[in-house]
């Protein structure tokens, strides 16, 4: 099974929902928010793969993507505090207007948690049969990736922004690429170095 989709758009496009319901409890903070953006991502990515059928041995942790979109959240802020009039009529959409720059520290939360990151070497790819080893040795780009989480977040509305966050992230995955080492099925086998991109 590749990246899921249903925890991006759809738990967490809910529990949005469930958050907006109840908005008049209390003050709004952006923090439970990050939290679970990390908390799906790391469900969704569980068995991402290689094109030849690779699972993740070893990735990061929902907190890599966490404390990014948390930081992501306090530049926000931050930019609203010094550009925005919060009594003028005008400035309604704010958040249309974030720079991209503020969600450089999201982006780049996503990707942390491939930096390092392992592939099965199991299943081999074409001409392959033994596996060694099968690092991620590309980790993606935070750009564009900061644009298109930007835009997602621009959206003002939970479904919207909850599928374009999630193309986000599989665009992304597309960047992801390795190298998969081991030897041929030949006999004598013949050491193998294939390298890959792609991660879906």
């Amino acid at each position: 099974m590749p990246w899921n989709p249903a925890p991006i758009t759809g738990i967490l496009r809910g529990w949005m929902a469930g958050q907006s319901a109840s908005s008049s409890e209390g003050p709004f903070s952006f923090q439970p928010m990050a939290l679970q953006i990390g908390l799906n991502y790391h469900i969704a990515a569980t068995a991402v793969q290689t094109t030849f059928g690779s699972l993740p041995l070893k990735k990061g942790t929902a907190a890599d993507i966490t404390s990014g979109f948390d930081a992501s959240f306090e530049l926000a802020q931050q930019w609203t505090t010094a550009n925005i009039n919060q009594n003028s009529q005008e400035d309604k959409d704010w958040f249309k207007d974030l720079p991209d720059s503020v969600w450089l520290p999201a982006a780049l939360g996503v990707i942390k948690y491939w930096t390092g990151g392992m592939m099965t070497p199991l299943p081999p790819p074409p001409g392959g049969a033994v596996g060694t080893i099968n690092p991620i040795l590309f980790p993606g780009s935070p750009s564009p990736l900061n644009t298109m989480i930007g835009a997602a977040f621009k959206t003002g509305n939970a479904t919207a922004l909850c599928s374009l966050l999630n193309v986000a992230f599989v665009a992304h995955l597309k960047l992801v690429a390795g190298t998969w080492t081991g030897f041929t099925p030949s006999a004598p086998p013949v050491p193998l170095v294939f390298p890959w991109v792609t991660l879906s």
